[in-house]
């Protein structure tokens, strides 16, 4: 847990749901995760799960009928985000999170609020509860940051396969609303960091 950062996130959350409304009228619906890559690069560093979100001009609000969403950077059936599960304010967030990506190279050892595009996630969570006419309310989330230097000869793959399934279990267990990871650089430091709404009582997998 990190207090600090978590104090400068909701300030800005705040900030942003609090300015003016937007004027013009939205809808939003979720595509099918087939429609969207599968490619862990374009997950993790080009926020392709934004490309699930579609924005329409429209003088009714709906999201569809399709409530599972690409939050990790994994898209495959097991590790996605059934949107059913969480609350209204919880299922805004995790869909603005999808356009969450890194601005900069260094973001394992960086700042974590200057590491993150958090003004257009935001923004995309203002226009999502305008979308549905949503009268925002004071919410905690956790944010999990989790730093790491790989030993040199360590087995790749097995990370890889440990990851894979504790992401499944955080994912069946719930209240996982986000989790990215980046590549290791070439001193082999990396940064892990997932979101869950307030009430879940253990972070499990992150």
């Amino acid at each position: 847990m990190a207090p600090g950062i978590l104090d400068d996130l909701h300030t800005q959350v705040q900030s942003t749901l609090a300015s003016k409304p937007l004027k013009e009228q939205l809808a939003y619906k979720l595509l099918d995760h087939t429609a969207v890559t599968d490619d862990y690069y374009s997950l993790a560093f080009e926020a392709a799960a934004s490309h699930q979100l579609q924005f329409t001009s429209s003088h009714s609000a709906s999201t569809g009928r399709n409530d599972l969403l690409i939050s990790s950077t994994y898209n495959s059936s097991s590790h996605l985000l059934d949107l059913s599960r969480v609350d209204t304010q919880s299922r805004l967030m995790a869909l603005a999170l999808t356009y969450m990506k890194p601005v900069r190279t260094d973001y394992a050892t960086a700042s974590y609020t200057e590491s993150f595009n958090w003004d257009q996630v935001f923004q995309v969570l203002r226009r999502l509860v305008t979308a549905e006419r949503h009268e925002w309310k004071k919410q905690d989330f956790y944010v999990v940051i989790f730093r790491s230097k790989l030993k040199e000869n360590i087995n790749r793959d097995r990370l890889g396969e440990l990851d894979d399934h504790s992401h499944e279990e955080a994912t069946a267990s719930g209240g996982l609303l986000k989790y990215w990871f980046g590549s290791t650089n070439e001193e082999r430091r990396n940064l892990a960091t997932c979101k869950h709404y307030a009430n879940q009582r253990t972070l499990n997998g992150c």
